[in-house]
């Protein structure tokens, strides 16, 4: 007994099918839809039974019937190569078969059906006509590759897909048979071999080099590629079987038939119609899709785009989803309050991703679809080439056939390619017109001496062609042509050392960096600020030397003169100096800069009565604007310090006695670049 397969509505498809028409021997694929207690179901059993007799492997018969009540869905007596269990006619509503029998048929090239719809003797008339039009094959092979005929002919009938037809010489020797076969001891197995005399409709050529085989199928009468493949050979005769049958598999794929069974859109199924719609009150309902973008229908009318919430009357539905390149999804739904419908749709598309070493163009079925890399593409489900658009080399590619829903991925290496060629013939003259013997460079690559001819990639850029003290060099994009010769007589002029009044960038950022001599004008409000608060500043005087190298780094020694307010009257004098640490950045080509800065100084007073000496950190912002080959430079920041000395000799006055330790007060410089 068999037990019947369980499938769900999207289980069952072309995939289904494409996965027996792929299998050794078989060339036709047979649906029967079939139900219990079906007087027309029944009397197309015979017809089933003898063309699996007749036909025997040749033919995989699949039969769809619903689930019996002992939990099994096959006929006794008849034995299919798979009963399918459609559960509640899940199945059959999916292919839009809405009465029984129902047949299809499918072969293993063929883009469209053989039959839809159809009866058991639809089929039987169908795979009479297939038989008259298989391709049938005749095989051809070169010298090198006679050997090697036998092994592909074994390949082609094993996996059985088309018949075999008998070269010239075979022919003649069937006639001499078919004369033997009068004779009273004539071999009766013999008679077989009479069948390959026939007219062959397609030719096989077999061609063989060093490490590949390649296999080209071509019509006799319109002369045009049905397929062709090339294995890569691994020269072990204990694997040349093997590799043989794999390169003829590799080329019956590319022959499979890029079909499709019925879509979920032609649902015909009554229990979906025969219900009463929902007239209760209005609920809003939530609807959802994965992927979003799907249109919602109910009962036949648009109601929006998902993710969307609209009305409905509660009760039943007949809720449909529909997205251009997915499978549409429609069920009955009982509507109520808080409902959310969701549904996900199956893509009715494949992905395809190319990757590879180099970004060149990708030419998908002759149509260009970027540059590598590609990622998830969307393609059609069936048969594709995939190849290289580079016009740098021989072209490359991929023959595959992918199902929906698929993903693809296909790698380009193409550094195993073969570029394309061409020549340059190329001579050389100095200034005088004299000939000379020079070394030619294409790419950077030393190719030879001048004068000769040489072959290059078509897509090579640019040609130098030079002695010791001259040069010629020119672009070859638009020069080259693919195995013709191009001349370039080159003129070499003598090697100049280039003047101008611009400065290179290297000697440009030494001139503004090495070493900077500054004398700034500087106001300060910190070290007054001790003294007196109210109205404390001072002015001063700043002499800096450095070197920047990643980091500008200065040493600075700086004299002030403070004016004090109300309290102190008499000037004081302040002597110091420090460190600078700056980042400078140059916005533009010019010597304009900007830089954060950092400077820590110490300084003291010079003053014979007050003694007062202060620690400063100062986080500034330093502008440097050319001028007459110089550079003015502007600082803004802000001092931070402590009082590390205070002592006054007049015991007459302690204005520093209310003074904090602390101290804080602004600082703006104005200087002026020697360097």
């Amino acid at each position: 007994m068999l037990f019947g397969f369980i499938f769900a509505k999207n289980e069952f498809n072309e995939d289904t099918i494409r996965e027996e028409l792929l299998k050794t021997g078989v060339k036709l694929v047979a649906i029967d839809f079939y139900t219990i207690g079906c007087k027309p179901c029944d009397d197309a059993i015979p017809t089933w039974k003898k063309l699996k007799k007749e036909y025997g492997d040749d033919i995989f018969l699949i039969v769809v019937a619903p689930r019996r009540k002992n939990g099994t869905c096959n006929v006794e007596g008849w034995n299919p190569d798979r009963f399918i269990c459609d559960e509640d006619t899940e199945i059959a509503g999916t292919w839009g078969v809405d009465d029984f029998p129902q047949a299809f048929l499918y072969s293993w090239h063929n883009n469209n059906p053989l039959v839809q719809h159809g009866h058991v003797k639809d089929v039987e008339n169908a795979i009479k006509k297939y038989y008259e039009t298989i391709p049938k094959v005749e095989l051809e092979a070169d010298s090198n590759s006679l050997e090697l005929l036998p092994l592909v002919e074994e390949a082609l009938i094993t996996q059985s897909k088309l018949d075999v037809i008998a070269n010239g010489q075979e022919q003649q020797q069937m006639r001499d048979l078919k004369r033997e076969s009068h004779q009273l001891n004539f071999d009766v197995n013999l008679k077989c071999e009479l069948e390959k005399e026939i007219s062959a409709n397609s030719t096989l050529k077999i061609t063989r080099s060093i490490n590949n085989l390649s296999l080209s199928l071509s019509s006799k009468e319109a002369k045009c590629t049905k397929a062709e493949t090339t294995k890569k050979l691994s020269g072990d005769p204990k694997r040349l079987k093997a590799e043989i049958a794999s390169a003829v598999y590799e080329l019956l794929t590319q022959m499979f038939g890029n079909f499709s069974v019925p879509k979920q859109k032609n649902i015909q199924k009554k229990d979906l119609d025969n219900f009463k719609i929902g007239t209760g009150p209005e609920v809003k309902v939530e609807f959802k899709s994965s992927p979003a973008g799907a249109i919602v229908l109910a009962d036949g009318r648009t109601l929006c785009q998902t993710p969307c919430t609209k009305p409905l009357p509660s009760g039943w539905h007949k809720i449909e989803m529909q997205k251009m390149n997915y499978l549409p999804v429609v069920q009955k739904q009982e509507i109520k309050k808080g409902k959310t419908v969701e549904y996900t749709l199956e893509p009715d598309f494949a992905w395809l991703s190319v990757d590879g070493a180099y970004n060149v163009p990708i030419e998908l079925d002759g149509k260009n679809i970027g540059n590598i890399p590609i990622k998830n593409f969307h393609i059609e489900k069936g048969n594709h080439q995939v190849e290289h658009a580079s016009e740098c080399f021989y072209k490359a590619g991929e023959r595959f056939t992918v199902g929906r829903g698929k993903h693809k991925n296909i790698r380009f290496d193409l550094k195993d390619l073969k570029p394309r060629m061409s020549a340059v013939k190329v001579n050389a003259k100095d200034e005088n017109g004299n000939d000379l013997v020079a070394d030619v460079f294409v790419d950077g690559l030393e190719i030879g001496k001048t004068p000769g001819t040489f072959k290059v990639p078509l897509c090579t850029q640019s040609i130098i062609v030079k002695t010791k003290d001259a040069e010629y060099s020119s672009q070859l994009t638009d020069i080259l042509e693919e195995n013709k010769v191009s001349t370039i007589d080159a003129l070499l002029t003598k090697n100049k050392k280039e003047e101008s009044s611009e400065e290179s960038e290297e000697d440009r950022i030494k001139n503004r960096d090495t070493s900077i001599i500054i004398f700034s004008l500087e106001t300060n409000s910190t070290d007054i600020a001790i003294i007196d608060s109210k109205y404390a500043y001072s002015l001063g005087v700043r002499t800096e030397i450095g070197t920047t190298l990643f980091i500008s780094y200065t040493f600075f020694l700086d004299f002030n003169v403070g004016f004090p307010g109300n309290k102190f009257k008499d000037p004081v004098y302040w002597l110091g100096g420090g460190a600078s640490l700056s980042k400078r950045f140059y916005p533009t080509k010019s010597n304009f800069f900007i830089a954060p800065d950092l400077d820590m100084s110490y300084n003291g007073t010079l003053n014979k009565k007050l003694k007062l000496q202060h620690f400063t950190f100062t986080p500034q912002v330093m502008l440097g604007i050319p001028i007459l080959s110089r550079r003015i430079i502007l600082s803004a920041g802000w001092n931070l310090g402590f009082i590390t000395k205070k002592k006054y000799n007049d015991s007459g006055s302690n204005f520093y006695g209310k003074q904090k330790t602390f101290i804080n007060g602004f600082h703006i410089g104005l200087g002026f670049s020697l360097h």
